[in-house]
């Protein structure tokens, strides 16, 4: 089976969303809005999620093992952009859903951006220390076995072979984790690649920890009713338990590195947001 027909094999067998009925309950209903959360893992994409899921069609991460497919197929050549886009038209039809929060789409926003001209797009942002710190306690926390596809696709993410350890490399090592800047520089090439392929028209950026403050501002943004976002559920998916690493590092190379490796982007955040507030 060639490789393009082994992801159609997969779509088309995935879960309830391609079954006829759950098609056309979908195809008659009003969509109130049509937005994408985007943002980092441990960013608050499930917190926005959270806000959305009670009362409208909103899903986190749906079919997240076969966007992890996709994820690696990718970056190894294996499909397509023409591929990528018949598979989020193919989901579109079935799922109508108003808001999708999901990391995963990061790798694909150009074509998000051009396939759906009227969707809204929501980035939670996370400083980097804080991120750094809590994708390290998610990893020690949730351990995923060598050569499982997750682990496979945090690879192709993280890029670790193209990074050398710092002045983490003992206790890093220790606990299995990635070198500091391959961190750092996901981080970076994340935002700068989602503030420059997203028109700023159709962009509201979250600080994580103001999504609990923010409901006002997104309920506006997608011209909605605020009434409608369930605050209760604005904070998820917590860390089940903080190690503290990044406080056993020399704090001056901590700052140095975080500085030299996301300065730019964290400026360019910066100013956007309080463009945005203002």
């Amino acid at each position: 089976m060639k490789d393009s027909e082994m992801i159609w094999s997969n779509v088309m067998s995935h879960r309830r969303m391609f079954q006829p009925a759950y098609t056309l309950r979908n195809l008659f209903r009003q969509r109130r809005c049509h937005a994408f959360t985007l943002g980092l893992m441990k960013s608050g994409t499930t917190s926005i999620d959270g806000l959305f899921s009670k009362h409208f069609r909103s899903q986190h991460e749906p079919d997240i093992k076969l966007m992890i497919k996709l994820i690696i197929d990718f970056c190894n050549g294996v499909n397509n952009q023409n591929e990528i886009r018949n598979f989020y038209l193919l989901r579109e039809h079935c799922m109508q859903l108003e808001m999708e929060s999901n990391f995963s789409n990061y790798f694909f926003i150009d074509i998000l951006v051009d396939l759906f001209p009227s969707a809204r797009f929501i980035l939670t942002y996370r400083d980097p220390l804080s991120w750094v710190n809590s994708m390290i306690n998610h990893t020690i926390n949730k351990r995923n076995p060598v050569g499982s596809a997750w682990h496979k696709c945090l690879e192709a993410l993280y890029m670790p072979d193209n990074f050398a350890y710092g002045q983490e490399k003992d206790l890093f090592r220790r606990y299995d984790l990635f070198p500091m800047a391959s961190y750092l520089s996901l981080w970076s090439r994340t935002y700068e690649s989602l503030l420059q392929t997203i028109p700023h028209h159709r962009l509201l950026i979250v600080p994580t920890e103001d999504i609990s403050f923010s409901v006002g501002r997104i309920a506006q943004f997608l011209d909605i009713e605020e009434s409608f976002l369930c605050l209760r559920k604005s904070h998820l998916f917590k860390s089940s338990q903080d190690h503290d690493l990044l406080a056993q590092i020399n704090p001056h190379y901590l700052k140095d590195t975080i500085k030299n490796i996301t300065g730019i982007t964290e400026t360019r955040m910066s100013r956007l947001i309080d463009k945005q507030l203002t």
